[in-house]
Order: structure tokens, then sequence, then C-alpha cells
């Protein structure tokens, strides 16, 4: 996955998605690769933003379907 994917459309398909690889710095100076936890789904909602935005977690395989089917009504 190249970044978190986001909807306007509550829903999803519930499939976890994996935390990417991040790097931090360590007291040293070094920096240091690590994977975050994660617990976010497709389909949580998306808390970022403030409440009165809802946008919408959404794994790649969801947002490639939701990309089709937009392509697909715009033809």
């Amino acid at each position: 996955m190249t970044g978190l994917k986001f909807t306007l459309n509550p829903g999803g398909c519930g499939t976890l998605i994996p935390a990417g690889v991040s790097v931090r710095s360590t007291i040293s100076g070094d920096l240091q690769r690590f994977v975050p936890p994660s617990r976010v789904s497709c389909g949580d909602r998306y808390y970022g933003l403030g409440p009165d935005r809802e946008f919408y977690h959404q794994c790649e395989k969801c947002h490639e379907k939701e990309s089709r089917e937009a392509a697909a009504a715009a033809a």
C-alpha cells in the first residue's frame, strides 16, 4: 500500500490495514526503522479531521473498486 486511503462512504470490508514502516530518531540521534502498531480496519471512521467531517479508512482493494465504479458511472 502506498498510503492510507479514505472515502466519504461508510461501510468497508473490515480488512485490517497494515501499518507501514516508519522511521524515528533515537536518543543518540540515529534513525531507527520500526512498524507502528495498527488497529485500523477498512470502514473504520477517521477521527483526525474533527467531528464536522466524516471520512472512513479504506483498504486498497475497496479503493480500487470504488474508483472503477466511479469511472464507469462517469462514462
